[in-house]
């Protein structure tokens, strides 16, 4: 399906006349940006449950433990391995 998309993009890209991201790249930022703003917001429901995965020695998250496929490829997972990929 990504492929699908990618294919659109770039049919709407050449169409418009000016580059535009694929699927990979905008579902990144966008799940970095959630991420980051969920660490930031302390009213938020799971900023107390994602500053306790954060590891003292090197600031990365902790990656939760996942019993199901499912939830290996939620949300919470992904992000935490794509922030990890990108440490600051």
């Amino acid at each position: 399906k990504p492929q699908r998309l990618n294919r659109l993009i770039r049919r709407a890209s050449s169409v418009l006349g000016c580059p535009l991201d694929p699927v990979e790249v905008v579902s990144d930022r966008r799940m970095t940006a959630k991420l980051s703003s969920m660490l930031d917001n302390i009213s938020h429901p799971m900023q107390v449950t994602l500053t306790a995965m954060s590891s003292s020695f090197s600031g990365r998250l902790r990656h939760p433990r996942c019993g199901t496929e499912r939830f290996r490829r939620s949300f919470l997972p992904t992000a935490v391995r794509l922030d990890n990929k990108t440490v600051r």
